[in-house]
């Protein structure tokens, strides 16, 4: 993994944060945001 693999990972990481953020604060359940993440392992 190079500096360019975390910078991307961290990225990402972050895409999702936002996505999690907007979900929940146009009112949907947490537990259902984490279901329709498309980044849920």
């Amino acid at each position: 993994m190079n500096r360019r693999d975390v910078l991307n990972f961290r990225n990402q990481m972050e895409s999702v944060r936002h996505r999690m953020a907007n979900l929940i604060r146009n009112g949907l359940d947490a537990d259902d945001a984490l279901k329709k993440s498309p980044m849920v392992i």
